[in-house]
């Protein structure tokens, strides 16, 4: 069985990693995008189920994931309101596979050790935060694109840097904290430590700023987390875990983001590669730019709210939302490519009109569900002296909060690391739930 494990963990970290990955490792199929983290997702799914049928792992469905599965049913029921029918099918499969994704992932609690599935999360952000590095040094040290689809600004194997952003924004407050709460009890220390410093590093170089939303929504989490621990008088005892841990993390990170400083604003000096350093090359960038993108995501948003106005009740699902706006600004769609122009602006309002007011309200009771569920969980464990595991737990809901906030004006609630997100936050809730129950019975 041992190896089947390690399979598992392979295939969990390889989800991990290539899930915001856009511009590579794709195919198109009847004018859809393929992405192959798709297909290694439902292996992972297949063989997550032959663990748990191998192993007599009795199925839960906590009322969380009820509710979700409910607002998959009316997702898929409204594909009939979709227009371009095969586009509401391929849609409602696509949100399928991310349920169900969720309900395997987080019943394999009693198979998958936690604490490996959050070092593998950890590292999935850090191989990122790397390459982004890596991408802002090949702009301007040496001057070659990598991959980048807005020379220099960082948008790691995304579209743009919004998107790298967004995938990036739920790690901030999980590797502070799991560095500060978690490395002592891991042999691999310097994997907390240095993805600090690499996610502070490219958030710094990066030119998008939804990092600087992202920073302040993190500073509110750990403003929050502060005073619960206050509430329930555990101060010295999270000084005596994180005070080793504090000054180790401040003097790695302030090494890798000098690092990192001195190799994009000095070096191409010494190498008369660039006459500019980074911080002007970026205010060039910015300045050449003509239009910002803040002005055609309300334009969007709006045109998306009025499809959700339109079909308040019986909704257009998820894959009906462009081709309905398409319609609206005189475009007959005749297959998939003809309405990837008018996808929809705001995850939030391409959910209205997906699921109609009735979905939508479910959805959102699903979210309040599961943030309810965590913090009690939250609060149970920092009472019983689980401060690791409070604080990580923490660290998790409040990243799946900062990512939600990002994606208001984003489109597709169907991404990869937001369902990634979801499933881990969910088997580290229902792990740490059972082990509270199991205690007081």
């Amino acid at each position: 069985m041992s190896y089947i494990k390690f399979f598992i963990y392979f295939m969990v970290f390889s989800v991990f990693v290539l899930a915001p990955v856009d511009i590579v490792l794709n195919f198109r199929v009847l004018g859809f995008n393929v992405r192959l983290v798709g297909i290694l997702l439902a292996v992972l799914v297949l063989l997550s189920f032959f663990v748990l049928i191998k192993e007599r792992e009795k199925l839960s469905l906590p009322v969380w994931v009820i509710l979700l599965v409910f607002v998959c049913v009316i997702n898929s029921i409204f594909v009939f309101n979709s227009i371009l029918i095969t586009r509401g099918i391929m849609y409602a499969i696509w949100f399928w596979l991310f349920v169900i994704f969720v309900i395997s992932f987080i019943n394999l609690r009693n198979v998958i050790n936690l604490d490996i599935v959050l070092k593998l999360y950890v590292f999935s952000f850090l191989v990122h935060a790397m390459f982004g590095i890596i991408q802002q040094i090949g702009y301007y040290l040496l001057q070659v694109n990598i991959f980048a689809t807005q020379p220099g600004r960082v948008n790691g194997l995304t579209y743009e840097p919004s998107y790298f952003a967004t995938y990036i924004s739920p790690s901030m407050v999980l590797v502070v904290l799991a560095s500060l709460f978690v490395s002592n009890e891991s042999k691999l220390k310097w994997l907390f430590y240095v993805s600090v410093g690499f996610i502070t590093s490219v958030s710094l170089v990066s030119t998008s700023k939804m990092f600087i939303v992202i920073w302040i929504l993190s500073g509110f989490s750990f403003l929050l987390l502060i005073i619960i621990i206050l509430y329930f008088n555990k101060f010295r005892d999270i000084v005596s875990v994180a005070f080793n841990n504090l000054l180790k993390i401040a003097l790695t990170s302030l090494l890798v983001v000098f690092g990192v400083n001195f190799i994009l604003n000095y070096l191409p000096t010494f190498l008369s590669a660039s006459a500019f350093t980074v911080r002007e090359k970026n205010r060039e960038i910015m300045e050449t730019r003509q239009e910002t993108s803040f002005g055609p995501r309300i334009e969007e948003f709006k045109k998306t709210l009025q499809v959700a106005f339109e079909n308040p009740i019986i909704g257009t699902s998820l894959g009906g939302v462009a081709p309905h706006k398409a319609i609206r600004q005189g475009v007959m769609p005749q297959s998939n490519l003809d309405v990837k122009q008018f996808e929809g602006m705001s995850i939030y309002a391409e959910m209205l009109a997906g699921f109609g007011f009735v979905g939508f309200i479910i959805f959102i009771i699903f979210i309040l569900k599961l943030t309810y569920d965590s913090a009690r969980v939250i609060l149970k464990l920092i009472e019983s002296d689980n401060i690791g595991g409070g604080v990580i737990l923490f660290a998790l809901i409040s990243g799946l909060f900062i990512e939600l906030l990002t994606l208001v004006f984003n489109q597709n609630i169907l991404r990869f690391y937001l369902w990634n997100h979801i499933a881990v936050l969910g088997l580290f809730l229902e792990k740490y739930r059972l082990k509270i129950y199991n205690q007081s019975v």
